[in-house]
C-alpha cells in the first residue's frame, strides 16, 4: 500500500511500484512532495493526520546522519500503518543501535569505544568515521576482498580521518605500508586483542576508538 524511499537515492526514486502512496523523505529542508524531512536539527513528519516534529536528531542514540534517513523511513512506515506521532518520536529517541553497527560499546578512561565490527566495506567504514566527532583511532584487519587495490582504497579513505591505525591479521603488513606512506601512525599485530590494546594505549580522554 505504500513505498518509502530517500530523496537522495536516484534508483529508489525511479523504482516502479504499484503502491498507492510514495512516501519520500529528505535529509534537508522540505521540498514539494516530501513526506518527511530534516530542518534545524528536527526530524519532521509532513504527512498523515498529525504532521509535525518527531524528535531532535540530538535525541537519537543512533549516531550518524545516515541514521536520519533510517529514522525517517521507519517513521513514515509507522505513520502509514496508523502509529501516533508522539509514539513514533518516543520510539526513535529510545531506539538503541544494533550490535556491531556503530554501537557505543563503553567508555574507558574517558575514551569512547564504538563497535562497528559488522563493517566489511570501505564505504561503511567511511560513513562510521564521518559520524564520529573529534579525534578517532581505528582498529581494523582481516583481508581485502579486492586484492592489493583494496588496501590502497582503504588507506586513501582512512588517512584524513584517523589519528592512528592499529591493524591485525592478514591485512596488517600490506595495509600498514599504504597507511604509513600517507602519513598515518600505524601499529601492526597478529591478533585483534593486541591491536585493541595498542589503540587504547594511544587514545586519550575525550577521543574515540572505532
Amino acid at each position: 500500500g505504500f513505498y518509502v524511499f530517500g530523496a537522495d537515492d536516484a534508483v529508489a526514486e525511479s523504482f516502479a511500484t504499484k503502491a498507492s502512496q510514495r512516501l519520500r523523505h529528505r535529509r534537508g529542508p522540505w521540498q514539494s512532495g516530501d513526506a518527511a524531512h530534516v530542518e534545524d536539527g528536527w526530524l519532521i513528519l509532513d504527512q498523515g493526520a498529525d504532521p509535525g516534529p518527531l524528535c531532535h536528531v540530538d535525541a537519537l542514540s543512533l549516531i550518524g546522519e545516515f541514521h536520519h534517513d533510517n529514522a525517517m523511513g521507519a517513521a513514515l512506515a509507522a505513520s502509514a500503518l496508523g502509529a501516533d506521532r508522539a509514539a513514533i518520536g518516543f520510539a526513535l529517541a529510545t531506539q538503541k543501535p544494533l550490535p556491531f553497527r556503530l554501537q557505543l560499546a563503553g567508555l574507558r578512561d574517558g575514551v569512547r569505544i564504538y563497535d562497528n565490527a559488522v563493517s566489511t566495506a570501505i564505504e561503511s567504514t567511511e560513513s562510521a568515521l564521518d559520524s564520529l566527532r573529534g579525534t578517532v583511532h581505528w582498529v581494523g584487519g582481516g583481508k581485502s576482498k579486492e586484492g592489493d587495490a583494496g588496501y590502497a582504497r582503504c588507506a586513501d579513505a582512512l588517512c584524513k580521518r584517523v589519528a592512528s591505525a592499529s591493524l591485525f591479521g592478514a591485512a596488517a603488513p600490506r595495509l600498514s605500508e599504504d597507511l604509513r606512506a600517507r602519513g598515518v601512525r600505524v601499529t601492526a599485530h597478529q591478533q585483534l586483542e593486541q591491536a585493541l590494546d595498542a589503540a587504547l594505549a594511544q587514545a586519550r580522554k575525550g577521543e574515540a576508538l572505532l
